[in-house]
């Protein structure tokens, strides 16, 4: 069985792995991108951070680290939008950084709800 350290270094890297596509997904170009978010954009954003706030749970558990993980992730979300508007390609937008900001919240919440007993019996 995997000792816990690595699969707490397994989860962390998943993590960044999965921080890494938020960011090509939000600073390439918008022809270059797979899909199109369609009418669908703020949910898109909501639901690409939510993800990643739920991601955090198993691995900061106690509410001071956890927090502290909400918000490096709304200041992730606020430096893609500053990027975006930056590159020339892609535009800044305000309602984009708070459709991030919200997925966070949500992914938070919904991590500490009655699914925190789920993430945690994965022993991460």
């Amino acid at each position: 069985m995997m000792r816990r350290q690595t699969l707490r270094r397994l989860w962390l890297c998943g993590l960044l792995a999965y921080l890494g596509v938020i960011a090509l997904a939000s600073l390439l170009p918008p022809p270059e991108l797979p899909l199109s978010p369609g009418g669908f954009d703020k949910l898109w954003h909501a639901g690409a951070y939510a993800a990643a706030a739920f991601a955090c749970v198993p691995l900061w558990r106690r509410w001071p680290s956890l927090l502290l993980a909400g918000l490096a992730l709304v200041a992730y979300g606020l430096l893609m939008e500053v990027l975006q508007g930056w590159s020339g390609q892609r535009s800044y937008d305000l309602m984009d950084a708070l459709a991030n900001s919200s997925g966070v919240a949500f992914g938070l919440l919904a991590g500490c709800s009655g699914l925190r007993g789920v993430l945690a019996a994965q022993h991460i």
